[in-house]
């Protein structure tokens, strides 16, 4: 059998009537039908043909990790699920202790991967921790370049992140006082809020292990 391209191939001849033809580092100009022709003396006869379409090889596309740290609750109590834009999205989460000390609190870490294209477009990245009928959530914010602006830039974006973190600050606070007024358990004593890398959040209820 001969077969006439530029690449490599290999014809394994497994017996007088079987024969496999192996094709390597094939490229797009290769696409064609691949015809199989037998002969005996005179005769040749020739199969049907087989379709090869050879497509350019597309690496996987990039994606962002998120993370999600809720602490102060047993873990069957809450539920984690995140919001992009108007999409609920559950990922997967696991628990266990802070560390082994008589101090350590049980948490539970949500997880989930999207894709740079949907990181890139989502106007708004929310991680919601469910409890008792009641829902706190954490605003994912993304890391700024900030090389290239100047000091007065700078200022306006520090002052106006500070009173974006005031106000949430207030708002949590009024939101505990209200859960505190509506009988909430008393071992939920604080919601704190931390910084962390751009693609983690964390929710802080700070109980203590029993």
């Amino acid at each position: 059998m001969t077969v006439n391209t530029n690449n490599q191939n290999n014809v394994q001849k497994h017996s007088d009537k079987i024969c496999i033809l192996t094709l390597k580092n094939l490229n797009k100009t290769d696409s064609g039908m691949y015809y199989c022709m037998s002969h005996y003396n005179q005769l040749a006869m020739i199969g049907s043909g087989s379709r090869v379409i050879v497509t350019a090889h597309e690496p996987d596309s990039a994606s962002v990790s998120l993370q999600c740290l809720v602490t102060g609750l047993v873990p069957y109590q809450v539920r984690v699920f995140w919001m992009i834009g108007e999409n609920v999205l559950s990922g997967w989460t696991e628990s266990g202790w802070t560390d082994n000390t008589d101090s350590a609190t049980e948490f539970t870490r949500a997880h989930l991967s999207v894709s740079a294209e949907e990181w890139n477009k989502a106007d708004g990245i929310h991680c919601f921790a469910e409890y008792d009928g009641k829902n706190i959530s954490k605003a994912l914010v993304r890391s700024v370049n900030i090389s290239g602006l100047n000091k007065k830039t700078l200022w306006i974006l520090y002052c106006g992140w500070g009173t974006v973190f005031l106000t949430m600050a207030v708002v949590f606070s009024v939101c505990l006082r209200q859960g505190k007024e509506s009988a909430v358990p008393p071992e939920i004593s604080s919601v704190m809020f931390y910084s962390v890398d751009p693609v983690n959040l964390g929710l802080d209820l700070s109980p203590t292990k029993k």
